[in-house]
C-alpha cells in the first residue's frame, strides 16, 4: 500500500465533524456516505466528498 499526500479541493473536499455526528450519519446513510477518515484518539472524523461539495 502506498500513501500519498494530496491537497484538499483537488480530488476531494474533507468535511470535518464531531465523531458522534459522523457515526450517526454513517448509520443512517450506510455506503451512500462514502469514504471517511476517523482520527484515532480524537473525537472527530472527516467525510471525503467531491471537490466543491463542502462549499
Amino acid at each position: 500500500m502506498t500513501t500519498t499526500i494530496t491537497a484538499v479541493g483537488t480530488h476531494w473536499d474533507a468535511i470535518r465533524m464531531p465523531r458522534y455526528l459522523g457515526l450517526a450519519a454513517a448509520a443512517h446513510l450506510g455506503d451512500a456516505l462514502g469514504s471517511v477518515i476517523v482520527e484515532p484518539g480524537e473525537r472527530r472524523m472527516y467525510v471525503l466528498v467531491p471537490p466543491g461539495t463542502a462549499g
